[in-house]
């Protein structure tokens, strides 16, 4: 188990969130859906996975070392109220929950990968080590045309830290990410968002329907016309949708 660096903020009788990013980003990446719920009253938390960011390195790299670090984040008053994961973050969170009953009494899972093929999860890691070794802030801002400044700092900032190894390792093994049946028994309310497909999303909208329809539990939605970065393509779209599920 790796202890992960925490990043906190708003009120301390704020109801308790967490933050969890995805693959070659950090704690940062997550600054406009901090910002947006400590202004509603949320005490917020967010890590850096082991890897990332200033977590410690580790030996191992498979989503079960992802989601032991995660189960092993609490909140001092108890469980956190919702916890928020993208992508990589998303996929960890949902087992964490599913291994660790009482960790979260909510799920915000924003495009995670449940189901991947080898072929689809290398060319994930090979997006992310290319972006690695060549991304400059003209390259992200030309790549990501709808991205805040401040978002594309943050990515390159995320990029320089994030261990080369740590992404080699994660997607090495696709068998860690076939988390269907972890989704079917999610035991807490769950919005699972799914990004345009057509832009890059890792969730088929179709299979987000036909995982709330398996599972009560489960509120489906998307958010179209933005790519897999959905709090970064359209926060306001993103974030309208977090502000009804927490009502």
């Amino acid at each position: 188990m790796v202890a992960l660096p925490r990043y906190a903020s708003g009120p301390g009788a704020g109801r308790p969130a967490l933050l969890v990013h995805g693959l070659s980003s950090d704690a940062a990446g997550w600054w406009r859906v901090q910002e947006h719920l400590v202004g509603a009253g949320w005490r917020v938390t967010a890590v850096d996975l082991r890897g990332h960011g200033r977590a410690p390195r580790a030996d191992s790299y498979g989503m079960g070392d992802y989601a032991a670090d995660l189960a092993e984040v609490r909140d001092e008053g108890g469980p956190w109220d919702v916890v928020l994961g993208h992508s990589l973050g998303a996929s960890s969170s949902l087992l964490a929950a599913v291994d660790r009953p009482g960790w979260s009494r909510r799920l915000v899972l924003i495009d995670p990968v449940v189901s991947i093929d080898a072929s689809g999860l290398a060319s994930i890691g090979a997006d992310a080590l290319a972006e690695k070794s060549a991304a400059t802030l003209e390259s992200i801002a030309a790549a990501h045309p709808r991205w805040h400044r401040r978002d594309i700092e943050a990515k390159v900032a995320a990029l320089e830290r994030v261990d080369a190894a740590a992404i080699a390792l994660t997607v090495a093994d696709p068998s860690g990410w076939q988390l269907r049946d972890a989704l079917a028994s999610v035991p807490v309310p769950t919005l699972l968002i799914a990004a345009d497909p057509d832009l890059g999303g890792l969730l088929d909208p179709g299979h987000a329907g036909e995982a709330a329809a398996a599972n009560s539990r489960i509120t489906a939605a998307s958010v179209a016309g933005a790519g897999h970065s959905v709090h970064r393509e359209d926060a306001d779209a993103l974030l309208s949708l977090v502000d009804r599920f927490l009502g």
